[in-house]
């Protein structure tokens, strides 16, 4: 079985104060996106127990893995007798804020539940997941969602439709920073001068974080990041995702990411990880290859949907002057695409198309073939 865990941005976060038990009382708005991990899931001899291996060697292998102790748990909770084999590919980097761990474990116990016909409802792996992280069960439910208590206490919502369709850039440095540590310096932390750390409101969502005047304080460089993409002119809003080091962009209409990226990398720090992604909203995969909205508001099964639609796809594009001639075979070109077709990928794709045609200031004609 292979299924994707989504990396997740903090729209809002709200620290209220500090509990007894240690952790903070918080308030925050989280949104998954298209950024994803990739585990693989198989049944094995009994003998094995629990065989876990990642392409990332950074990655502990043992007890101290959330997917291992994810697979633990479910084990123990099922009375069943492990025999499973976990692989994992990561491309959600460690220490950023957008909760890959997080979502690792999430998504094996929702594997591991489907794989084993368990039938545990959501909010009994919502329950064990608690154990594992804050940020787990949050992923358990597949959808956006307000988080309260210090994570765990989870509201799946709608977002504003705005921002669905507008691109995300993700940046961060090669340095991560320690979500326990960010929270236990908050009461004491101060503002940067000069530093904007106030609500920003864009696409009909409202951008805060608290967890910035702490994190900022000691790793200027992100203050200094934040600063610069709130000038760039393509960008929207720009914030840092839950603890950090990523802070991410909400584009304007039409703003091209990778001449933001591009451009952050040379200004800033050539060594600066981009990444281009959009917000997961509730949707499924048609057997057109459009994303289209969900009743339930999950979003699981559209990214398992581009897993499995591995055919070779061809578009076909053909200019044409105003008259509706045909340029010539010359002109002519085909794209091969591997893999299933986006909504996100077709936006993405009509806006080169549009540069080009004005270009060549005539229209474009597609015409798609399977």
């Amino acid at each position: 079985m292979q299924v994707f865990a989504p990396a997740k941005i903090n729209l809002s976060l709200k620290i209220l104060n500090r509990r007894e038990d240690g952790f903070h009382e918080i308030e925050t708005l989280i949104a998954p996106i298209t950024l994803c991990d990739e585990i693989t899931v198989d049944k094995r001899d009994s003998r094995i127990g629990i065989e876990f291996h990642c392409d990332d060697p950074s990655v502990p292998k043992g007890g101290d893995n959330l997917v291992v102790r994810a697979a633990n748990l479910f084990f123990e909770t099922t009375k069943l007798t492990p025999g499973v084999s976990i692989g994992l590919k990561k491309k959600i980097p460690h220490g950023a804020g957008l909760g890959g761990g997080s979502s690792d474990a999430a998504s094996a116990l929702l594997a591991l539940n489907e794989l084993f016909e368990t039938k545990l409802p959501g909010e009994a792996l919502a329950k064990m997941g608690e154990t594992i992280g804050s940020d787990v069960p949050f992923f358990i439910f597949e959808s956006s969602a307000i988080c309260k208590g210090r994570g765990e206490q989870v509201a799946p919502m709608k977002l504003q439709p705005a921002l669905g369709g507008l691109s995300i850039l993700l940046l961060k440095p090669a340095f991560a920073v320690s979500t326990a540590w960010a929270y236990s310096r908050w009461q004491d932390s101060r503002e940067i001068p000069r530093v904007w750390y106030a609500t920003q409101e864009f696409a009909g969502q409202s951008f805060v974080n608290d967890l910035e005047r702490p994190v900022f304080e000691k790793f200027v460089f992100l203050a200094q990041l934040k600063t610069w993409l709130l000038k760039q002119p393509e960008v929207g809003a720009a914030l840092m995702s839950g603890s950090g080091s990523t802070v991410f962009t909400v584009m304007r209409p039409n703003a091209d990411v990778d001449v933001v990226a591009k451009r952050a990398k040379a200004e800033l720090d050539p060594e600066l990880w981009t990444s281009a992604a959009r917000v997961l909203q509730g949707a499924t995969l048609s057997s057109q290859g459009k994303l289209t909205a969900s009743p339930t508001g999950s979003w699981s099964r559209s990214l398992a949907g581009v897993a499995l639609q591995r055919r070779p796809r061809v578009f076909a594009i053909q200019f044409c002057d105003k008259t509706g001639a045909d340029l010539g075979g010359t002109n002519r070109f085909a794209f091969v695409s591997i893999g299933a077709i986006t909504e996100a990928f077709r936006i993405h794709d009509l806006h080169h198309f549009q540069r080009a045609c004005d270009a060549f200031r005539s229209p474009l004609r597609q015409q798609r073939q399977v």
